[in-house]
């Protein structure tokens, strides 16, 4: 099967042809995407990228890794299409949750936490905030550790959330998962006891990594899952997907829909199921900036019974121009 490869503004993307499947790329992204393509191996893209981008080798490594854990793009010497080299439409999806264990934390730095020592840092350490949150009828709880992780992530989830500050449930084979999010030397880190599911040097990647992780519990059927870097929005019908780089309106675009009856999906990662192309909802907390909030509407409708899924119709990408006239 082949595909076909275009450029949108900044950005690049890849559809199957027969087929409804697409990925959309930002350049550095779609530079690893290019590399692979060519035959290139993980050692050589790994440098190649660091030398393009100006990147430490812990820096280039964690994001060639990233490509290909939430692309999920099949790494040159795993499976080949018998001569040597991947088609352009090699391209798998992600399982859903990661189930990464200390190797794959490792992996990223040799000064990355290791299992033991978070298992050591969870025994010593109690959580200062604890939610139980219900999605699509799937439970889970996240515990934070860390006060600057807490004022970041907890909003997103208050709206989801059953009780707050309760005692951790009984563990068993049936009770719901477990995260665990806080801070360890350098790292953000996120694991489900016992194992590491990642470790990250930044929030904006760690909340990419929790996002994920909970798509997999929220959505096990999505067996293969892609994931995108999207606001996620629709109607009865069909799913708008809006992608861009950070700051360029996604979540303000989105919540101005959203406003004037365009029911919500997500507004950071959208989860994708690779066969079908359905969108599915991961309804965590849209938030946009103060200054913003003028350019949204009350609300003109109400949806009681908001869609778990949804065929994706477009994709745009919203660009902000300050000195532009204010068109929402």
């Amino acid at each position: 099967m082949k595909a076909l490869q275009f450029q949108l503004d900044n950005h690049f993307i890849v559809k199957t042809t027969g087929s409804n499947r697409f990925f959309v790329f930002n350049p550095t992204a779609f530079f690893i995407i290019r590399k692979m393509i060519e035959g290139t191996g993980i050692v050589e893209l790994i440098s190649e990228y660091q030398q393009e981008y100006g990147l430490t080798p812990v820096q280039a490594e964690h994001d060639v890794e990233a490509v290909l854990r939430y692309l999920a793009v099949r790494c040159p010497g795993s499976e080949t299409d018998g001569q040597g080299s991947h088609p352009g439409s090699d391209v798998l999806s992600h399982s859903g949750e990661k189930g990464c264990t200390e190797t794959a934390c490792e992996n990223q730095s040799p000064n990355a936490p290791t299992r033991e020592m978070v298992s050591a840092f969870l025994k010593n350490h109690q959580p200062t905030l604890q939610q139980n949150i219900l999605i699509h009828d799937k439970s889970f709880t996240i515990r934070f550790y860390d006060k600057e992780i807490k004022q970041s992530f907890a909003p997103c989830f208050v709206h989801l959330t059953e009780r707050s500050n309760t005692s951790i449930q009984k563990k068993g084979p049936m009770s719901p998962p477990c995260f665990d999010l806080f801070r360890l030397r350098e790292w953000y880190v996120l694991s489900k006891s016992p194992d590491v599911v990642a470790c990250e040097d930044s929030l904006d990647r760690l909340q990419a990594s929790v996002l994920e992780a909970i798509a997999g519990i929220v959505h096990p059927e999505l067996k293969p899952m892609a994931v995108i870097h999207a606001a996620g929005i629709g109607n009865e019908r069909y799913a708008v997907l809006l992608t861009g780089e950070s700051g360029c309106g996604k979540s303000t675009l989105a919540e101005a829909l959203i406003s004037r009856g365009s029911c919500f999906l997500n507004d950071d990662i959208v989860p994708l199921d690779c066969m079908t192309g359905q969108a599915f909802g991961l309804p965590t907390a849209l938030k946009i900036k103060r200054e913003r909030i003028k350019y949204v509407p009350p609300p003109q409708k109400s949806y009681k019974n908001r869609p778990k899924s949804l065929p994706v119709k477009y994709i745009i990408v919203p660009q902000y121009r300050p000195d532009s006239e204010t068109l929402i």
